[in-house]
């Protein structure tokens, strides 16, 4: 899984030094740990997720995105979520795909072009 913006506030106004955003993306990686054990900072704005074996113990993929993405916008941030069956096609999907989608197995090319 990756997350693309989880740094966009839509109620208010943040402004954070590129220093201390990282340390916030540090604790919000560190929180991330709920859904599985290996959570990487993906640049200066996002997560990755190797959540490979831990989808079922929350009911699934969609479960997992709406249970993460419910949480984060309780806390008033936004974000994008995709999942693949490789990084690089979770990554591109967060940032160049359409918002929240998941890739079946093999499609992360169909699932880029729409």
């Amino acid at each position: 899984m990756s997350l693309k913006g989880v740094g966009e506030a839509p109620n208010y106004h943040v402004s954070l030094t590129l220093h201390s955003f990282l340390a916030f993306l540090a604790v919000l990686a560190r929180w991330a740990e709920r859904y599985c054990p290996i959570v990487g900072i993906e640049g200066d704005d996002g997560l990755v997720l190797d959540i490979s074996g831990a989808v079922h113990i929350f009911g699934g993929e969609d479960a997992v995105l709406d249970d993460f993405g419910g949480r984060l916008a309780r806390g008033g941030l936004r974000a994008r979520f995709a999942m693949a069956d490789t990084r690089g096609g979770a990554f591109a999907l967060a940032r160049y795909g359409e918002r929240d989608k998941i890739a079946p197995p093999g499609k992360t090319l169909e699932a880029l072009a729409g």
